[in-house]
């Protein structure tokens, strides 16, 4: 996001903060676009991208008294984009994981492929860019949500260290996902 798009947004949260409703639909349909055009570049299942911009939109006007119009007003969205992305994806591995899952495609039709099975991919895919301890514990404790306790009885591993594994591995995606979206609008 360009710093003058960024000053343009923080200007209309402000505005909408101040209850001017012109400013704060304005605000939430440039919002629409930013977060539609964030999330299809991570979902591919249309239904999906527009669940997780409905509640990328929710959490803007549920968060919107806590905007401090001083800081920059990106981060501050692409947090709660990314955060409802995160939600999103634990919850496809919960359904997931109670579904028998077909590893081809290739004889399915066009109707019958599951988008949402190929983001599961993408995910395994940059989660197999880290180190084999990292990828353990970040699976455990963010897409099964066990604890930091039952992560490190799990691996036989001392809690700081599942901490030390999953701070770093979170880290390293972070740096990846950040490196990938360097230009995003």
């Amino acid at each position: 996001m360009s710093p003058e798009a960024d000053r343009h947004l923080a200007s209309l949260m402000e505005k909408s903060q101040a209850g001017d409703e012109v400013a704060y639909k304005a605000l939430l349909t440039e919002v629409a676009t930013l977060a539609r055009k964030y999330i299809s570049r991570r979902l591919t299942a249309t239904d999906a991208i527009d669940d997780v911009v409905q509640e990328i939109l929710v959490s803007v006007h549920k968060a919107k008294p806590t905007y401090d119009p001083t800081r920059p007003f990106g981060p501050w969205l692409y947090a709660i984009a990314h955060f409802r992305l995160t939600d999103h994806v634990r919850q496809l591995y919960r359904n997931k994981s109670r579904e028998v899952v077909c590893e081809t495609t290739e004889n399915l039709g066009q109707d019958d492929i599951d988008l949402d099975l190929l983001f599961k991919n993408d995910v395994d895919q940059l989660l197999g860019t880290l180190p084999p301890k990292q990828r353990d514990v970040i699976r455990l404790l963010k897409i099964e949500e066990l604890s930091v306790k039952e992560v490190a009885q799990k691996m036989g591993l001392s809690e700081s260290d599942i901490k030390v594994s999953a701070h770093r591995g979170l880290k390293s995606l972070r740096q990846q996902l950040e490196g990938e979206n360097r230009g995003d609008v």
